[in-house]
């Protein structure tokens, strides 16, 4: 049985205008106006004019944190490894004993230095007790001559046994010469041996290898029973405090970047901290040709948790354009889309907008509004298509 058919004739086109009605409020997420439009008159809203200003783009270039300095450690002489007293990560001060070398033949070299020194001494009392006798001997033979001298005056001596007198005394001089010599030669034996043993112990002291910074040790390159050879090197020490980041800047900065240039840091390992200051330390103008960078490196104020190796950026300032701006609170967001809503002649127009980089509370548009446009600062109050309103407010 046909329950519409005692329906009349008309009633088929109002059902259909009423589904008509019905599918069009359902293809659209905004109601129409004239719902929103308020009994007492268009809705009051704030608005911003939309104006040009002056923006800087801001480029993010990658880098590695290293250390400013490596010192290597390595050994002056070939010797065996005895015991290696750091290990790698730990961070060592200066002095301290990292690797003890075999020292037995040095020991043994500096007791010989020391004995032949002893030797020296013993001949240089030797030298001074014949100097002394030599002197002796000088002094009787001048006195006997003059003795002789008197005698031969008073014709009680001979001439010969003159002669002989003063011979003696030439040669007793002579002797004296003789043993002031000796000494001056046992005097240069023993400034040599002491030489020797100065040497020695320097040698010596070279089997204790000390670290000459305080660091961290980045790397341990030798064991105990290995052996160590002049300019090998055995450790890294990495000081502390003093790192740089180093970056592959685009040649298009080469001009733009200068020595003592300061630039903010972030080193994504160190977590949600505060930017860190990184200053031009040294600039490498040699443009590599395949990348198209040339290198830059920023010192980097010490801090908790720095150490080489880390992954960071620093943010480079491009030339200045001019751009759109709106306040941040005019953007409305939908998901992936973002749209403002703009007021013409009286009435809320909602546009799709394309957004660029945000500064404070300003936000850069690149498409979708115009210069003197007035954007709503408040727009989740207002609906596409009401009636407003606008009393304007100079953006921030």
């Amino acid at each position: 049985m046909n329950t519409f058919s005692g329906w009349p004739t008309v009633a088929l086109p109002v059902l259909a205008l009423g589904v008509v009605l019905t599918l069009g409020a359902c293809g659209s997420d905004e109601p129409a106006a004239s719902e929103f439009a308020p009994k007492d008159g268009p809705i009051a809203v704030q608005t911003a004019t939309v104006v040009m200003t002056d923006r800087r783009s801001s480029l993010r270039v990658l880098g590695t944190v290293r250390s400013q300095q490596t010192v290597v450690v390595s050994s002056r002489l070939p010797a065996t490894i005895l015991a290696v007293n750091a290990r790698a990560g730990e961070h060592v001060q200066k002095g301290r004993l990292l690797i003890d070398l075999d020292d037995r033949e040095l020991a043994s070299a500096v007791t010989a230095a020391e004995a032949a020194r002893a030797e020296a001494e013993s001949a240089m009392r030797a030298a001074d007790q014949s100097i002394v006798a030599a002197r002796a001997e000088l002094d009787l033979a001048k006195l006997t001559h003059q003795r002789f001298e008197n005698l031969l005056q008073k014709e009680s001596v001979s001439q010969q046994e003159y002669d002989e007198s003063a011979a003696r005394v030439r040669l007793s001089d002579a002797g004296l010469r003789g043993a002031e010599s000796g000494k001056e030669q046992v005097l240069r034996k023993r400034e040599q041996a002491e030489a020797g043993i100065a040497a020695a112990r320097t040698r010596l002291s070279y089997t204790s290898i000390t670290a000459p910074v305080s660091g961290l040790v980045v790397e341990r390159l030798i064991d105990p029973g290995s052996m160590a050879n002049p300019g090998v090197p055995l450790m890294k020490i990495e000081p502390s405090g003093r790192y740089l980041l180093e970056i592959n800047v685009p040649e298009s900065h080469l001009r733009e970047l200068k020595l003592g240039q300061a630039l903010p840091v972030r080193i994504d390992a160190l977590g949600d901290e505060e930017e860190i200051e990184g200053r031009v330390l040294e600039i490498v103008p040699v443009v590599d040709p395949h990348s198209r960078t040339f290198v830059a490196k920023l010192s980097l104020l010490a801090g908790s948790g720095i150490q080489s190796g880390l992954y960071g950026y620093a943010a480079l300032r491009g030339p200045a354009r001019q751009v759109l701006t709106i306040p941040a609170e005019a953007v409305v967001e939908y998901g992936q889309l973002k749209s403002a809503l703009v007021v013409e002649d009286g009435v809320a127009k909602r546009r799709l907008i394309t957004l660029g980089d945000a500064d404070a509370n300003q936000v850069a548009v690149l498409s979708g509004l115009t210069a003197g446009d007035q954007v709503i600062l408040n727009p989740s109050a207002v609906k596409d298509g009401a009636l407003v309103r606008a009393s304007g407010m100079p953006q921030s």
